[in-house]
C-alpha cells in the first residue's frame, strides 16, 4: 500500500544535516556535523510523512536553502503540510504568515505539534485544495504523490506572487509509484 509505504522512517534516529538546517527528534541532541548557524527543525516522534529522510523531502529542503537571502519574503503555502517540516523551514527563512494543507487529520495533529515545538505560527485547514486565503504567496511547496500535485498544480500556481518561479523533482518510492515535491517562489 503507497500510503504505508514511507511509514518505518519515524523521528528519533540520526539526525538530516543539510546546507542551513538540521532536523532532529524532540529531546535528541544535535549531531557534531551540524553547520555553524544552521536552523534546528525538531520533530516530534509520529508517522507523518516528512520526517526529512525521503530523498524529496531532502531535496525540498535544499531548494528552500537556494532562494537568495534578498528574494521577498511574504505568505506561504505548504501543500500536503505532513509533519511541518517545510513551513517550518520556511519561518526559519523569514516567510509568514505560514499557512499549511492536508487530508490526514492525523498529520495536522503533527503539524500543529512541531509547530509550537519549534516556536513557529502555523495555521493549518483540512483540504486537498489550493488554500487561497493568503494569495498571493512568495512560497509554495508541496511534497506529495504526483498525481495530487499535478491535480493542484494548475490552481497552485494561479496563487504565486506575480514574477515567482519553480522546482520540481520526482523519487521513485516504489516500483512504480513516485512522489514530487514542487517549491514555487519569487
Amino acid at each position: 500500500d503507497l500510503s504505508e509505504a514511507w511509514r518505518p522512517q519515524v523521528r528519533g534516529g540520526a539526525a538530516i544535516v543539510t546546507e542551513r538546517f538540521v532536523v532532529v527528534g524532540e529531546g535528541c541532541e544535535l549531531p557534531p556535523s551540524a553547520p555553524p548557524g544552521a536552523k534546528v527543525l525538531r520533530l516530534i516522534k509520529g508517522t507523518a510523512f516528512g520526517d526529512g529522510r525521503h530523498a524529496t523531502t531532502q531535496a525540498a529542503l535544499e531548494a528552500m536553502e537556494r532562494i537568495p537571502a534578498k528574494a521577498p519574503r511574504g505568505a506561504m503555502l505548504d501543500l500536503g503540510t505532513g509533519t511541518g517540516i517545510l513551513a517550518l523551514a520556511a519561518a526559519h527563512l523569514g516567510f509568514a504568515p505560514l499557512l499549511g494543507t492536508e487530508i490526514d487529520a492525523g498529520a495536522l495533529t503533527e503539524a500543529k505539534a512541531n509547530a509550537e515545538l519549534g516556536g513557529v505560527s502555523l495555521r493549518l485547514k483540512e483540504t486537498a485544495e489550493v488554500w487561497s486565503e493568503a494569495a498571493p504567496y512568495a512560497l509554495i511547496t508541496a511534497n506529495i504523490l504526483v498525481p495530487v500535485l499535478h491535480h493542484l498544480l494548475p490552481h497552485a500556481v494561479t496563487q504565486l506572487a506575480p514574477g515567482g518561479r519553480s522546482e520540481e523533482h520526482t523519487s521513485e518510492l516504489q516500483s512504480h509509484s513516485f512522489i514530487s515535491y514542487a517549491v514555487f517562489c519569487l
